[in-house]
Protein backbone atom coordinates (compact mmCIF):
# COMPACT_ATOMS: atom_id res chain seq x y z
CA UNK A 1 0.00 0.00 0.00
CA UNK A 2 1.45 3.59 -0.58
CA UNK A 3 2.50 5.26 2.38
CA UNK A 4 1.09 9.05 2.60
CA UNK A 5 1.51 11.66 4.08
CA UNK A 6 -0.68 11.33 7.31
CA UNK A 7 0.32 7.36 7.55
CA UNK A 8 0.88 6.30 11.37
CA UNK A 9 3.48 4.13 12.04
CA UNK A 10 3.36 0.42 12.52
CA UNK A 11 5.52 0.94 15.37
CA UNK A 12 3.82 -0.43 18.67
CA UNK A 13 2.36 -3.63 19.36
CA UNK A 14 -1.03 -4.57 17.84
CA UNK A 15 -4.17 -3.11 19.87
CA UNK A 16 -5.92 -5.79 21.33
CA UNK A 17 -8.53 -7.54 19.31
CA UNK A 18 -11.90 -5.96 18.47
CA UNK A 19 -15.16 -6.32 17.04
CA UNK A 20 -15.59 -3.80 14.09
CA UNK A 21 -18.82 -3.15 12.28
CA UNK A 22 -19.54 -1.49 9.09
CA UNK A 23 -22.95 0.56 8.16
CA UNK A 24 -24.88 -2.57 7.00
CA UNK A 25 -23.99 -4.45 10.43
CA UNK A 26 -21.29 -6.74 9.19
CA UNK A 27 -19.10 -7.56 12.20
CA UNK A 28 -15.39 -8.26 11.77
CA UNK A 29 -12.99 -9.01 14.60
CA UNK A 30 -9.57 -8.05 14.12
CA UNK A 31 -6.67 -6.04 15.59
CA UNK A 32 -5.57 -2.54 15.04
CA UNK A 33 -2.72 -2.31 13.14
CA UNK A 34 -2.42 1.24 11.42
CA UNK A 35 -4.44 4.47 10.25
CA UNK A 36 -4.65 6.08 6.90
CA UNK A 37 -5.91 8.99 5.24
CA UNK A 38 -9.03 7.23 4.49
CA UNK A 39 -8.44 3.67 5.90
CA UNK A 40 -7.93 1.62 8.96
CA UNK A 41 -5.83 -0.99 8.66
CA UNK A 42 -6.54 -4.37 10.54
CA UNK A 43 -4.73 -7.95 11.04
CA UNK A 44 -7.35 -11.14 11.19
CA UNK A 45 -5.60 -14.12 11.72
CA UNK A 46 -1.91 -12.46 10.21
CA UNK A 47 -3.80 -11.31 6.90
CA UNK A 48 -4.18 -7.42 6.80
CA UNK A 49 -7.14 -5.74 5.73
CA UNK A 50 -7.71 -2.39 4.48
CA UNK A 51 -11.37 -1.34 5.81
CA UNK A 52 -12.32 2.34 3.68
CA UNK A 53 -13.36 4.60 7.02
CA UNK A 54 -17.09 5.85 5.75
CA UNK A 55 -17.72 1.97 6.14
CA UNK A 56 -17.54 2.35 9.39
CA UNK A 57 -20.13 2.46 11.94
CA UNK A 58 -20.10 6.10 13.89
CA UNK A 59 -18.76 4.47 17.06
CA UNK A 60 -15.56 2.62 15.12
CA UNK A 61 -15.41 5.59 13.22
CA UNK A 62 -15.05 7.45 16.54
CA UNK A 63 -12.67 4.92 17.61
CA UNK A 64 -10.20 5.09 15.08
CA UNK A 65 -10.47 9.08 15.26
CA UNK A 66 -9.40 9.03 18.94
CA UNK A 67 -7.02 6.05 18.76
CA UNK A 68 -5.31 8.64 15.41
CA UNK A 69 -5.33 11.58 18.26
CA UNK A 70 -3.88 9.40 20.53
CA UNK A 71 -0.57 8.64 18.35
CA UNK A 72 -0.23 11.57 16.44
CA UNK A 73 3.31 13.24 16.25
CA UNK A 74 2.45 16.26 14.59
CA UNK A 75 4.77 15.05 12.15
CA UNK A 76 4.02 13.32 8.82
CA UNK A 77 5.90 9.88 9.65
CA UNK A 78 8.60 8.00 7.17
CA UNK A 79 8.21 5.25 6.25
CA UNK A 80 10.61 2.70 7.60
CA UNK A 81 13.45 1.84 5.49
CA UNK A 82 13.84 -1.76 4.32
CA UNK A 83 15.85 -4.12 6.05
CA UNK A 84 18.82 -5.68 3.66
CA UNK A 85 18.23 -9.46 2.93
CA UNK A 86 20.51 -11.75 5.11
CA UNK A 87 23.13 -13.14 2.58
CA UNK A 88 21.81 -16.52 1.11
CA UNK A 89 18.00 -15.38 1.61
CA UNK A 90 15.55 -15.72 -1.36
CA UNK A 91 13.54 -12.76 -2.18
CA UNK A 92 10.83 -11.80 -4.10
CA UNK A 93 9.95 -8.07 -4.96
CA UNK A 94 12.28 -7.36 -2.31
CA UNK A 95 10.87 -9.79 0.51
CA UNK A 96 12.56 -12.52 2.41
CA UNK A 97 10.54 -15.76 0.87
CA UNK A 98 10.08 -18.90 3.07
CA UNK A 99 10.99 -22.19 1.49
CA UNK A 100 9.84 -25.45 2.45
CA UNK A 101 6.54 -24.99 1.26
CA UNK A 102 5.96 -22.36 3.07
CA UNK A 103 2.66 -20.32 1.44
CA UNK A 104 4.45 -16.75 0.60
CA UNK A 105 1.87 -14.02 -0.25
CA UNK A 106 3.13 -10.85 -2.08
CA UNK A 107 0.67 -8.09 -3.29
CA UNK A 108 1.37 -4.73 -5.45
CA UNK A 109 -0.07 -2.12 -7.05
CA UNK A 110 -0.13 -2.91 -10.95
CA UNK A 111 2.19 -1.01 -13.11
CA UNK A 112 1.10 2.09 -14.99
CA UNK A 113 1.74 -0.13 -18.43
CA UNK A 114 -0.90 -2.77 -17.17
CA UNK A 115 -3.25 -0.18 -15.42
CA UNK A 116 -3.06 1.65 -19.29
CA UNK A 117 -3.76 -1.90 -20.61
CA UNK A 118 -6.74 -2.66 -18.56
CA UNK A 119 -8.04 0.78 -18.85
CA UNK A 120 -8.16 0.03 -22.87
CA UNK A 121 -10.35 -2.79 -22.26
CA UNK A 122 -12.61 -1.63 -19.20
CA UNK A 123 -16.26 -2.72 -19.18
CA UNK A 124 -15.18 -6.04 -21.80
CA UNK A 125 -16.26 -9.16 -21.37
CA UNK A 126 -12.45 -10.77 -19.45
CA UNK A 127 -11.62 -13.36 -17.23
CA UNK A 128 -8.54 -16.49 -17.32
CA UNK A 129 -10.42 -19.47 -15.90
CA UNK A 130 -14.04 -19.25 -15.65
CA UNK A 131 -15.92 -22.53 -16.16
CA UNK A 132 -17.99 -20.65 -18.42
CA UNK A 133 -16.33 -18.36 -20.73
CA UNK A 134 -19.82 -17.36 -22.59
CA UNK A 135 -21.34 -15.17 -19.46
CA UNK A 136 -18.08 -13.77 -18.11
CA UNK A 137 -18.28 -10.88 -15.65
CA UNK A 138 -17.08 -7.55 -17.37
CA UNK A 139 -13.91 -5.77 -15.94
CA UNK A 140 -15.25 -3.12 -13.72
CA UNK A 141 -11.87 -0.98 -13.23
CA UNK A 142 -11.52 -2.50 -9.70
CA UNK A 143 -8.66 -4.69 -10.63
CA UNK A 144 -5.65 -2.28 -9.60
CA UNK A 145 -2.99 -4.60 -8.10
CA UNK A 146 -1.69 -8.08 -8.08
CA UNK A 147 -1.79 -10.16 -5.64
CA UNK A 148 0.59 -13.32 -5.92
CA UNK A 149 0.91 -16.80 -3.45
CA UNK A 150 3.99 -18.91 -4.18
CA UNK A 151 5.82 -21.74 -2.02
CA UNK A 152 9.32 -23.24 -2.79
CA UNK A 153 10.74 -26.73 -2.04
CA UNK A 154 13.64 -26.55 1.03
CA UNK A 155 16.46 -26.44 -1.06
CA UNK A 156 15.07 -24.09 -3.61
CA UNK A 157 17.68 -22.38 -5.91
CA UNK A 158 16.19 -19.01 -7.83
CA UNK A 159 19.07 -19.09 -10.20
CA UNK A 160 18.64 -22.46 -12.47
CA UNK A 161 15.73 -23.26 -14.03
CA UNK A 162 12.60 -24.70 -12.02
CA UNK A 163 9.46 -27.45 -12.35
CA UNK A 164 6.28 -24.91 -11.43
CA UNK A 165 2.89 -25.20 -10.76
CA UNK A 166 -0.08 -22.92 -11.02
CA UNK A 167 -3.44 -22.86 -9.29
CA UNK A 168 -6.73 -22.33 -10.78
CA UNK A 169 -9.94 -22.90 -9.20
CA UNK A 170 -13.55 -23.17 -10.29
CA UNK A 171 -15.07 -19.85 -11.43
CA UNK A 172 -18.87 -20.64 -11.34
CA UNK A 173 -20.07 -17.62 -9.94
CA UNK A 174 -19.41 -13.93 -8.66
CA UNK A 175 -18.79 -14.87 -5.17
CA UNK A 176 -16.26 -17.45 -6.29
CA UNK A 177 -14.89 -15.46 -8.87
CA UNK A 178 -14.48 -13.00 -5.89
CA UNK A 179 -12.40 -15.30 -3.51
CA UNK A 180 -9.98 -16.00 -6.02
CA UNK A 181 -7.24 -18.60 -6.75
CA UNK A 182 -5.14 -18.67 -3.71
CA UNK A 183 -8.19 -19.76 -1.05
CA UNK A 184 -7.43 -23.38 -3.44
CA UNK A 185 -3.39 -22.95 -2.80
CA UNK A 186 -3.22 -25.23 -0.31
CA UNK A 187 -4.27 -27.90 -1.89
CA UNK A 188 -1.55 -27.63 -3.72
CA UNK A 189 1.34 -26.04 -2.24
CA UNK A 190 2.71 -29.14 0.09
CA UNK A 191 2.79 -31.84 -2.35
CA UNK A 192 4.69 -29.49 -4.66
CA UNK A 193 7.42 -28.30 -2.25
CA UNK A 194 7.55 -31.98 -1.41
CA UNK A 195 8.03 -33.32 -4.87
CA UNK A 196 10.40 -30.20 -5.82
CA UNK A 197 8.06 -28.07 -7.56
CA UNK A 198 7.28 -24.30 -7.06
CA UNK A 199 3.87 -23.30 -6.75
CA UNK A 200 1.88 -20.19 -7.91
CA UNK A 201 -1.81 -18.84 -7.42
CA UNK A 202 -2.15 -15.26 -9.49
CA UNK A 203 -5.08 -13.30 -8.13
CA UNK A 204 -5.68 -9.68 -8.46
CA UNK A 205 -6.86 -7.43 -5.88
CA UNK A 206 -10.12 -7.96 -7.17
CA UNK A 207 -10.15 -11.79 -7.03
CA UNK A 208 -9.68 -13.94 -10.00
CA UNK A 209 -7.53 -11.74 -12.72
CA UNK A 210 -9.99 -10.38 -15.40
CA UNK A 211 -7.25 -10.29 -18.17
CA UNK A 212 -4.08 -12.18 -18.40
CA UNK A 213 -2.41 -8.63 -17.54
CA UNK A 214 -2.09 -10.01 -13.70
CA UNK A 215 -0.23 -12.91 -15.43
CA UNK A 216 2.26 -10.89 -17.40
CA UNK A 217 2.84 -8.80 -14.50
CA UNK A 218 3.27 -12.10 -12.06
CA UNK A 219 6.17 -13.45 -14.77
CA UNK A 220 7.47 -9.88 -14.70
CA UNK A 221 8.69 -9.75 -11.62
CA UNK A 222 9.45 -13.11 -10.72
CA UNK A 223 11.75 -13.20 -13.63
CA UNK A 224 13.39 -9.53 -12.11
CA UNK A 225 13.68 -11.50 -8.67
CA UNK A 226 15.07 -15.10 -9.40
CA UNK A 227 16.86 -15.24 -13.34
CA UNK A 228 15.90 -18.98 -13.29
CA UNK A 229 12.29 -18.49 -13.63
CA UNK A 230 12.56 -18.02 -17.30
CA UNK A 231 13.86 -21.21 -17.98
CA UNK A 232 11.22 -23.57 -16.24
CA UNK A 233 9.18 -25.82 -17.30
CA UNK A 234 5.19 -25.27 -16.56
CA UNK A 235 1.90 -27.31 -15.21
CA UNK A 236 -1.30 -26.09 -14.59
CA UNK A 237 -4.57 -27.09 -13.70
CA UNK A 238 -7.40 -27.50 -10.78
CA UNK A 239 -10.30 -29.31 -9.63
CA UNK A 240 -14.08 -29.64 -10.98
CA UNK A 241 -14.51 -25.60 -12.95
CA UNK A 242 -10.92 -25.24 -12.16
CA UNK A 243 -9.70 -28.22 -14.33
CA UNK A 244 -11.91 -26.57 -17.30
CA UNK A 245 -11.00 -23.22 -16.51
CA UNK A 246 -7.10 -24.27 -16.19
CA UNK A 247 -7.25 -24.32 -20.00
CA UNK A 248 -6.84 -20.52 -20.29
CA UNK A 249 -3.42 -20.37 -18.41
CA UNK A 250 -2.04 -23.33 -20.89
CA UNK A 251 -3.27 -21.01 -23.61
CA UNK A 252 -1.49 -18.36 -22.40
CA UNK A 253 1.85 -20.45 -21.48
CA UNK A 254 1.62 -21.59 -24.90
CA UNK A 255 0.94 -18.07 -26.66
CA UNK A 256 3.64 -16.33 -24.65
CA UNK A 257 6.21 -19.17 -25.53
CA UNK A 258 6.53 -20.71 -22.29
CA UNK A 259 7.35 -24.19 -21.64
CA UNK A 260 4.06 -25.75 -21.15
CA UNK A 261 4.27 -29.69 -20.33
CA UNK A 262 1.68 -30.23 -17.71
CA UNK A 263 -1.95 -30.36 -16.88
CA UNK A 264 -3.97 -31.85 -14.24
CA UNK A 265 -7.83 -32.03 -14.46
CA UNK A 266 -9.47 -33.53 -11.54
CA UNK A 267 -13.25 -34.51 -11.54
CA UNK A 268 -13.62 -32.89 -15.15
CA UNK A 269 -16.74 -33.14 -17.20
CA UNK A 270 -16.07 -31.11 -20.22
CA UNK A 271 -13.02 -30.17 -22.30
CA UNK A 272 -12.27 -26.17 -22.87
CA UNK A 273 -8.85 -26.76 -24.00
CA UNK A 274 -10.22 -25.50 -27.97
CA UNK A 275 -12.44 -22.70 -26.87
CA UNK A 276 -9.64 -20.83 -24.25
CA UNK A 277 -6.82 -21.90 -27.60
CA UNK A 278 -9.36 -20.05 -29.85
CA UNK A 279 -9.98 -17.22 -27.25
CA UNK A 280 -6.14 -16.30 -27.13
CA UNK A 281 -5.16 -17.21 -30.46
CA UNK A 282 -2.99 -19.42 -29.23
CA UNK A 283 -1.17 -21.64 -31.96
CA UNK A 284 -2.14 -25.65 -31.21
CA UNK A 285 0.79 -27.01 -31.96
CA UNK A 286 1.89 -25.72 -27.98
CA UNK A 287 -0.73 -28.61 -27.31
CA UNK A 288 1.07 -31.07 -29.01
CA UNK A 289 3.86 -31.66 -26.12
CA UNK A 290 1.49 -31.49 -23.06
CA UNK A 291 1.09 -34.01 -20.76
CA UNK A 292 -2.67 -33.96 -19.36
CA UNK A 293 -3.35 -35.76 -16.14
CA UNK A 294 -7.09 -36.99 -15.42
CA UNK A 295 -8.32 -38.16 -12.21
CA UNK A 296 -11.80 -39.59 -12.06
CA UNK A 297 -13.26 -40.75 -9.00
CA UNK A 298 -15.75 -43.75 -9.61
CA UNK A 299 -18.74 -42.00 -7.64
CA UNK A 300 -18.73 -39.11 -9.01
CA UNK A 301 -22.39 -37.93 -9.90
CA UNK A 302 -20.90 -34.40 -11.34
CA UNK A 303 -18.17 -35.69 -13.47
CA UNK A 304 -18.66 -39.66 -13.87
CA UNK A 305 -16.27 -41.76 -15.91
CA UNK A 306 -18.51 -41.82 -19.04
CA UNK A 307 -18.16 -37.89 -19.35
CA UNK A 308 -14.64 -37.92 -18.07
CA UNK A 309 -14.18 -40.42 -21.26
CA UNK A 310 -15.70 -37.90 -23.31
CA UNK A 311 -13.03 -35.36 -22.56
CA UNK A 312 -10.56 -37.88 -23.31
CA UNK A 313 -11.40 -38.21 -26.61
CA UNK A 314 -11.69 -34.27 -27.07
CA UNK A 315 -8.19 -33.90 -25.74
CA UNK A 316 -6.70 -35.62 -28.11
CA UNK A 317 -9.00 -34.43 -31.00
CA UNK A 318 -7.97 -30.87 -29.87
CA UNK A 319 -4.32 -31.79 -30.33
CA UNK A 320 -3.61 -33.07 -27.00
CA UNK A 321 -2.16 -36.33 -27.43
CA UNK A 322 -0.40 -37.92 -24.26
CA UNK A 323 -3.05 -37.76 -21.63
CA UNK A 324 -3.21 -40.30 -18.59
CA UNK A 325 -6.65 -41.46 -16.88
CA UNK A 326 -6.59 -42.57 -13.66
CA UNK A 327 -9.75 -43.52 -12.07
CA UNK A 328 -9.84 -43.89 -7.97
CA UNK A 329 -12.55 -45.19 -5.23
CA UNK A 330 -13.72 -41.50 -4.24
CA UNK A 331 -16.71 -39.51 -5.71
CA UNK A 332 -15.92 -35.33 -6.51
CA UNK A 333 -13.05 -34.60 -4.74
CA UNK A 334 -9.33 -34.19 -5.23
CA UNK A 335 -7.70 -37.16 -4.61
CA UNK A 336 -4.22 -35.82 -3.66
CA UNK A 337 -2.25 -39.35 -4.48
CA UNK A 338 -3.23 -38.65 -8.24
CA UNK A 339 -1.68 -35.15 -8.21
CA UNK A 340 1.70 -36.27 -6.69
CA UNK A 341 1.55 -39.16 -9.75
CA UNK A 342 0.90 -36.23 -12.04
CA UNK A 343 3.91 -34.07 -10.38
CA UNK A 344 6.37 -37.13 -10.92
CA UNK A 345 5.03 -37.58 -14.70
CA UNK A 346 5.49 -34.18 -15.75
CA UNK A 347 9.02 -33.83 -13.98
CA UNK A 348 10.11 -36.54 -16.24
CA UNK A 349 12.27 -36.30 -19.25
CA UNK A 350 10.51 -35.70 -22.74
CA UNK A 351 10.64 -38.03 -24.98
Amino acid sequence: MKTIACLLLLGSPLLPARTWTDVKGRALEADLVRVEADAVIVNRNGTEISIKLGTLSQADQAHVEQWRKDHSTGEPAAAPAAAPAAPGTITLDGKPIETGGKMNLIEKPYSPETLKNLAKHNGESGGTGDSFPDSKKSADGLETGLKLAVAVPKDFDPTKPMNVFIVITAVNNEAERAAGNIPKFRMYGKSCSENGWVCLAIDSNNGVPMSFAAYDEAFALIEKSWSGFSGSRFATGGFSGGSKGCWGSVAWLVKTKRNAVGVFMGGCNEDFSERFRQQLSAPSSGYRKIRAFMSTGKTDAIANIAQAESVKKSLKANDVKNVRFEIHDGGHSLFAEHFVEALKWWAEPEK
